[in-house]
């Protein structure tokens, strides 16, 4: 799959879906508007609006291509006019995720869905966050990666990756918080 940037993300077919095998790191929407930086922890805090940043800020150009972007849920909204998903790719649904996680469970004995989602091609990283108050945490522990699926008000769901136990799970936090996102072909 190639971005608006030309970047280019290896991708991986599981089951019936196709999925980037990487976290998205493109910094514009699809039809070539910027989405905005949000360095500082206050504006990130303040937010309610669309927003990414790199993890702790970083610069270095090797870690967002293995990492990726940290967006808040705001820019991938379903509501949000501009994309950030090229033609024939979307942010995945809720569904799409339980899709993933169901095939995962039903194909390996080993109750690791973490390392599973691995060795699928998935190449799951545990890429940290940042929170709704604009700190950053959990890298190498913990990756988190959105849907497009709210779930109430102010929470949307996500897919939470625990490397320490080996779980792959659904949960739901804060829309303003900053988490890695895969997209799915169409």
């Amino acid at each position: 799959m190639i971005d608006i940037e030309e970047n280019v993300y290896n991708t991986i077919k599981i089951c019936d879906q196709e999925w980037m095998a990487e976290n998205l790191r493109v910094t514009k929407y699809n039809d070539g508007s910027a989405i905005p930086l949000v360095p500082g922890n206050s504006e990130w805090s303040a937010l309610f609006t669309p927003g990414y940043c790199y993890y702790n800020n970083t610069t270095n150009t090797d870690r967002i291509k293995k990492w990726g972007a940290l967006y808040n849920w705001y820019v991938v909204d379903p509501a949000n006019p501009q994309k950030i998903a090229p033609a024939g790719w979307h942010v995945p649904t809720d569904a799409e995720w339980d899709t993933l996680l169901n095939y995962l469970i039903s194909k390996y004995d080993n109750p690791n869905l973490f390392c599973e989602a691995s060795i699928s091609g998935f190449s799951a990283l545990p890429g940290g966050c940042r929170n709704n108050y604009g700190a950053f945490y959990n890298k190498n522990y913990h990756g988190y990666l959105w849907s497009n699926t709210k779930s109430s008000m102010s929470f949307a769901f996500l897919r939470f990756l625990d490397s320490l136990f080996g779980c792959l799970s659904r949960y739901s936090d804060y829309k303003s918080c900053g988490f890695s996102v895969r997209l799915i072909k169409d």
